[in-house]
């Protein structure tokens, strides 16, 4: 009875051993069960376009004794800036994002008795931020040369505007469940069978396309008007290209 007992228990590792192998041999994700073979696949697309869309980054600042009267010519100084850049009738869209102050302050002083005194005030700086966005590489050029009359420039950054983003999701969408299904198809072909014993279940979408990266160039990159010259030369800009990328997770059963 011990000898029985002892080459059933023999048999049952063995064939527990051998099924295990075969399950090491399946590529990694898939699941196996009744209702067939589960797999989970990832399926990506990229397209890549030319950034229609720019925004210029002004500023307009001052430094004087009166934070009040120092605020009211940098904010006069700024709307008579943007009431020029207007008059070069481009399809723009004009922002004022920030205005901001703060004091600066004279040395500290040590007294008689080797005790610091508390700094003073000496004037207060003011700043206004404008944002324009136009929609192609030489308009931004324009508003860059016209500005500097007006402001200092900061930068300008290149990206696609939202209604280019939208429009790729569509084509993006369909390319990223193609790419999961053929995975699925070269999944299924792996275990032996066919494209029309593949189900895809379940889909999820990653991202949706939020991932470009805006092309940025400042202001040392593009000026040279601020070396004494009385007018700036039109600087030449590049808008570049993005690229777009949508990810969709899949899961697939195989029968």
């Amino acid at each position: 009875m011990r000898a029985t007992h002892s080459l059933k228990i023999l048999a049952f590792v063995t064939l527990a051993a051998a099924g295990s192998a075969a399950l090491a041999q399946l590529p990694e994700g898939v699941q196996t069960g009744r209702n067939g073979t589960e797999v989970m696949l990832t399926g990506q697309a990229t397209l890549t376009q030319t950034n229609n869309e720019a925004v210029v980054n002004l500023y307009c600042t001052e430094i004087g004794a009166d934070a009040a009267d120092v605020a009211r010519k940098v904010i006069e100084a700024t709307n008579t800036g943007l009431t020029e850049l207007k008059k070069l009738g481009l399809d723009a869209r004009y922002e004022t994002t920030q205005l901001s102050s703060w004091p600066h302050y004279s040395d500290t002083v040590k007294t008689a008795r080797t005790k610091t005194a508390a700094p003073k005030i000496t004037d207060w700086q003011v700043r206004q931020n404008v944002q324009i966005t136009v929609k192609d590489a030489e308009s931004a050029a324009k508003i860059a040369q016209a500005a500097q009359k007006y402001f200092a420039f900061e930068s300008v950054n290149f990206s696609l505007s939202r209604e280019a983003q939208e429009a790729m999701q569509g084509t993006l969408t369909r390319m990223a469940i193609e790419n999961a299904a053929k995975k699925a198809v070269e999944a299924a072909k792996a275990l032996g069978k066919t494209a029309s014993d593949v189900r895809i279940e379940s889909l999820s979408f990653n991202g949706s396309g939020n991932y470009y990266a805006p092309r940025m160039l400042r202001a040392s990159a593009v000026m040279d008007a601020a070396a004494g010259k009385a007018s700036a030369a039109l600087p030449v800009f590049e808008a570049g290209d993005t690229s777009v990328t949508m990810t969709v997770q899949a899961k697939a059963v195989i029968r």
